[in-house]
């Protein structure tokens, strides 16, 4: 099992990531999709609560996946197509 504890935290803040954003991110027709990717063990600690409730008072979406079955369940809940190319208008 894979240890997050100790020195790697102070690294990532130090990148500049921000404590509590979700993993990943989808922009579709203008809305925003988050989503938390956990361990099957993972709890969501108290800075993503916050975030999550951030984006859901947004009017995002914000969902909690602990394999690619459930992030593509999400995706297919929210109407995010996974399949196809995207068209640009010309």
């Amino acid at each position: 099992m894979a240890s997050y504890e100790g020195t790697a935290p102070g690294l990532r803040t130090s990148r500049g990531c921000i404590a509590g954003v979700p993993d990943i991110f989808v922009l579709h027709r203008g809305f925003a999709h988050h989503i938390e990717v956990k361990a099957d063990d993972g709890l969501v600690s108290l800075e993503q609560q916050s975030v999550a409730t951030a984006i859901l008072i947004g009017r995002g979406k914000y969902g909690v996946a602990r394999n690619a079955d459930e992030a593509c369940a999400l995706l297919d809940a929210w109407g995010v197509p996974r399949a196809g190319r995207v068209r640009v208008a010309a």
